[in-house]
């Protein structure tokens, strides 16, 4: 059986920037913005990722993401949407919206990878939605999130479920694109043949 531990003893539990009005996006601004419709299980957050920009003349804010760091959607629903994902090379500054939760596990200890797989399995959303409030909308508080209990595998088997997940969902990106690609062909074949 495996040990269980706290999310705050192996990472660093940070809300999102609240903004004051919605978010304009500007093409020339100083920050991207990280919101939860941005978060995609299995698809880290990278500096090619299409994020809205903002200008923010306070940039040193503890919502700004650090490559490593782990994002998690805030709200949900009652059968699910707390989704995770992991920023891999931000490249430019990017900070998290008030939708998104920075985790920040400390990667000598804990594998950011896991804690990943572990948010987005079928035991880590029942997690959420049982440690998170509302009805319609759920919605997980920092208190709460940072008293969740994690499985704890050893560091090693940590890195290899990670590795794993990431993975296969490579390889789920990769069909989705065959098959949206294949669909791309047989809508144009079709058009061609109609229009002969």
């Amino acid at each position: 059986m495996l040990n269980n531990v706290k999310l705050s003893q192996v990472a660093h539990v940070i809300s999102g920037y609240t903004f004051r009005t919605a978010l304009p996006d500007c093409k020339n601004g100083n920050i991207a913005v990280v919101q939860a419709k941005n978060i995609a299980p299995g698809v880290p957050i990278t500096r090619e990722t299409a994020l809205p920009k903002v200008t923010l003349e306070q940039k040193s804010s503890n919502a700004t993401v650090q490559d490593g760091d782990v994002l998690l959607a805030s709200r949900g629903t009652a059968v699910g949407g707390f989704k995770a994902t992991l920023v891999a090379d931000p490249g430019s500054s990017m900070i998290a919206a008030s939708s998104v939760y920075v985790l920040r596990p400390d990667t000598k200890i804990f594998s950011a990878g896991y804690l990943v797989v572990f948010l987005n399995s079928e035991i880590g959303q029942e997690t959420l939605r049982r440690i998170s409030t509302g009805s319609n909308i759920r919605t997980l508080l920092i208190k709460e999130l940072q008293e969740m209990e994690i499985p704890r595998p050893s560091f090693l088997a940590q890195q290899t479920l990670a590795s794993v997940y990431e993975n296969i969902s490579n390889q789920t990106q990769l069909l989705n694109k065959r098959k949206s690609l294949l669909q791309d062909i047989l809508a144009s074949t079709i058009k061609s043949s109609v229009h002969a």
